[in-house]
């Protein structure tokens, strides 16, 4: 015991202590599309896809709910870039899950990380499609919200927009009706 070094203990250690800022961890990429641009494209989208929803089959859809596929940029598929904002802003929709989808490189708006893939021959880029699913009318609100001056609009949302490279409906020759039915069972 007489070879383990005393600790002693520092009387008014709190004196010592400075505060510190915290640095940020850098900043967020600039989206791919202006808001303008994305909001432009999303509300022709909208508008065509809710057009094909309200002509199909009742036994198509839950409820008179519908689920519609929000394709992110390849630039956005982390966590934090998720459309969180979209969904507080009309609060009838919500995300009921996501997946990864592969596209043609030169199908997606360039970005600097895209430009530099395709340079070293890339063809595909990952990006990721989340579902959000609402009755009728709270897509026509999303469309409300879009037709709105963005100058009346938070930044997040107008940022979250612009990562948004198109919307559509879920289609029905897919096992979309698995999709609904996993989807009924887990909100009951």
């Amino acid at each position: 015991m007489a070879d383990t070094p005393r600790r002693l203990i520092l009387a008014n250690g709190e004196q010592y202590i400075e505060s510190g800022s915290k640095t940020g961890s850098g900043r967020k990429k600039d989206p791919p599309r202006t808001y303008d641009e994305a909001r432009d494209r999303l509300v022709s989208n909208i508008k065509s896809t809710l057009d094909l929803i309200r002509n199909e089959p009742a036994k198509k859809k839950i409820e008179g709910e519908s689920v519609f596929c929000l394709r992110m940029h390849p630039d956005a598929i982390a966590k934090s870039y998720d459309p969180s904002p979209i969904l507080e802003r009309i609060p009838d929709l919500r995300s009921i899950g996501s997946r990864a989808y592969r596209s043609n490189i030169s199908d997606v708006a360039p970005t600097k990380r895209l430009q530099k893939l395709a340079e070293s021959s890339t063809t595909e880029v990952s990006g990721r499609l989340v579902f959000v699913q609402g009755p009728d009318a709270a897509f026509d609100r999303f469309i409300k919200q879009l037709e709105r001056p963005a100058s009346s609009l938070p930044s997040e949302f107008k940022d979250a927009i612009s990562r948004v490279v198109s919307t559509r409906h879920t289609p029905s020759r897919r096992t979309d009706y698995g999709l609904h039915a996993r989807m009924a069972r887990r909100q009951s």
